[in-house]
């Protein structure tokens, strides 16, 4: 069949659902025309008929009236409209330039004024020696509260809200004219001037792996004069006292002053721990790591800059701010790059159509009503697959899926959100990525049997939500089935418990030495075949299964405790200060407690021996190296 009998059939079919209206319109018309004597003027009236059609047209479940039928009036989507609409991709939108401001407006005379009241935790401030009576503090991951009178430099950890929670365009504007005070990587930069517009006056990218000096002690001291202690009520401006041009250098040399170096924080895109180093006018050096969200992998330890703090290295990390999110042995999840490969495998499998395939499908493909209107020629994908996603991360995972289906397209789905989802991923400046990347959400210029999907993590969560997200758009008009990936942090040994939160915050757990032992011990494995045997929810029995599929994968971007048991053992840290479930004080309680134990261990392991533990877990302990990891 010729492409046009099809259209004129489908034009038919069009044809049938119209409704024809035939109305008759009367109105009364007037003439005039003038007399034999041409000067008086005579009025005629008559009553015309006209006959009017009006061609009603069955569109997406109402009647709308034909462009022929003269006046329209605009109607507004209602009911399942609304719903149907939440679910549709739509075309991202484009950012016009940001307007260029004439000079005089550049340089505001006065700072804005915060509504911010609380002041910032003391968690959250790192203080670090200048002399005996003088000090120097930073804030970390601390942009909701008042502005302070000593901080003038705010250090961003990675762009999830909880984390730069408070920020607004105005926020730097609040805190100073035209310094550098927000110091943060490069990804994370591109973001905030993404969503914020931030001005780039404001902003430090910290290039990775590059120590840089951002303050200077000894003109802090020169311009305090002697002053024991700091008198910032007004008289003088933070600023004022060490900040160095243009907020910094990178550097080696070793004079007094605070450095700090960016480290892959192996979370999301742009996550980096902050190594501070600070060097007093006495020439002391004392290190401090601050580990904001991180999942702890081998390469971290192995990172040059991290080397020195090992047990029996060079040098002593004074002061761990450690990401505790799961401080329990029984949240041991596996490495993130297994579950990576092990969802890539079943993709892979699936889509070979063999018995895996039919066991789980089934062997015939139903049909729909409309697939008579298809082309001979469309032949349909295999398989949409939809990773759910946060604003930014679990990219890997869908990165790890089309470098194994032969770089399939992957597609940024902009519903629930401000439309410049794929402008964020795109700032990532991730080479592949950038390669596979498509504005074509059915990909029909691809030879590829697989799409892929960055959805929101709602869509993945439900069987209406996965099914609503693949009718509205009638994708089943291009693929034959629909997977859903939801990598929760938490979705082990069948769990069917999901969690909603862009991070994970369980509460820590009593832990036995035993315990403890047995996780570092053991190294969880992670197969295709493991999310086939994972339970899911109740609600699950609603779904067309030979349609769709929802599995969630033990995925998280936190260190499972096993990690953080790895990190605290294998380095020379003084003090671990944990930094989240800290408001509860049962919890606080736990994680000491499993603090002061991992001390304990780590004395075992360096064979200073323990009263706690029977010989035998300490032959354990003695067995753990990197290469067990």
């Amino acid at each position: 069949m010729s492409l046009w009998q099809m259209d004129a059939r489908i034009k038919h079919v069009e044809d049938c659902l119209s409704m024809l209206t035939i109305k008759n319109e009367e109105r009364l018309e007037q003439s005039q025309s003038l007399g034999e004597d041409g000067r008086t003027i005579h009025t005629h009236t008559q009553r015309v008929t006209e006959t009017k059609v009006e061609v009603k047209k069955r569109t997406k479940g109402k009647f709308t009236a034909s462009e022929t039928s003269g006046k329209r009036r605009k109607s507004k989507p209602v009911g399942i409209q609304v719903e149907r609409n939440s679910f549709i991709n739509t075309v991202p939108k484009v950012k016009p330039p940001p307007k260029i401001k004439a000079d005089s407006d550049d340089v505001p005379q006065e700072l804005l004024v915060s509504s911010r009241t609380n002041p910032i935790p003391g968690l959250k401030i790192l203080s670090f020696t200048m002399t005996e009576n003088l000090g120097h503090d930073v804030a970390v991951d601390a942009f909701c509260y008042q502005p302070h009178n000593t901080i003038s430099q705010y250090f961003l950890s990675h762009f999830h809200s909880d984390h730069y929670g408070g920020f607004t365009k105005r926020w730097c504007r609040e805190r100073t004219l035209d310094k550098k005070i927000v110091y943060c990587s490069e990804i994370t930069a591109r973001l905030l001037q993404i969503r914020f517009n931030v001005e780039e006056q404001f902003i430090f990218p910290l290039k990775l792996n590059a120590r840089c000096k951002v303050w200077d002690y000894g003109h802090a001291v020169n311009v305090c004069s002697g002053d024991k202690t700091y008198d910032n009520n007004g008289s003088r401006s933070a600023f004022e006292e060490g900040y160095m041009l243009n907020g910094g250098f990178y550097s080696e040399e070793k004079t007094p002053g605070l450095y700090v170096t960016s480290i892959d924080a192996n979370h999301c895109p742009g996550a980096v721990i902050f190594l501070f180093e600070s060097i007093s006018l006495s020439m002391e050096s004392s290190f401090s790591l601050h580990c904001g969200d991180f999942r702890v992998c081998r390469a971290m330890l192995e990172h040059p800059m991290i080397l020195p703090f090992h047990i029996g290295g060079s040098s002593v990390l004074h002061k761990a701010y450690l990401d505790t999110t799961y401080m329990s042995p029984e949240h041991n999840f596996p490495l993130q790059e297994t579950v990576c490969d092990a969802a890539a495998t079943l993709v892979e499998k699936f889509a070979e159509k063999g018995p895996l395939y039919n066991e789980y499908f089934g062997t015939t493909l139903q049909s729909r009503i409309t697939d008579f209107l298809q082309l001979p020629r469309m032949k349909k994908k295999k398989f949409l697959i939809l990773v759910g996603t946060y604003l930014i991360g679990k990219e890997k995972l869908a990165i790890s899926i089309s470098k194994r289906m032969d770089s399939c397209p992957i597609y940024v789905s902009n519903i629930n959100s401000r439309g410049d989802k794929k402008e964020i991923i795109a700032s990532f400046q991730n080479d592949f990525l950038d390669s596979v990347l498509t504005d074509d959400d059915v990909g029909k210029y691809s030879s590829a049997e697989v799409m892929i999907h960055l959805v929101p993590m709602k869509i993945v969560g439900s069987p209406k939500e996965i099914s609503s997200y693949f009718n509205h758009n009638q994708y089943f008009n291009h693929f034959e089935r629909c997977i859903g990936f939801r990598p929760t942090g938490w979705a082990f040994e069948g769990t069917s418990d999901f969690l909603e939160l862009e991070d994970e915050k369980p509460y820590a757990e009593d832990a036995s030495f035993q315990d403890m032992i047995e996780a570092l011990k053991n190294r969880p494995n992670y197969t295709y075949l493991d999310i086939l045997k994972q339970k899911r929810p109740q609600s699950d029995k609603l779904m067309d299964k030979p349609t769709f599929k929802i599995y969630s994968l033990p995925y998280s971007e936190h260190s499972s405790f096993r990690e953080l048991s790895f990190f605290a053992l294998m380095l020379n840290i003084s003090e671990i200060i944990p930094t989240v479930n800290t408001g509860n004080e049962f919890s606080r309680a736990k994680m000491e407690s499993i603090i002061e134990k991992w001390r304990i261990l780590q004395g075992a392991i360096t064979q200073k021996g323990s009263k706690n533990l029977s010989s035998e877990l300490q032959n354990d302990l003695q067995s753990l190296t990197l290469e067990s990891f």
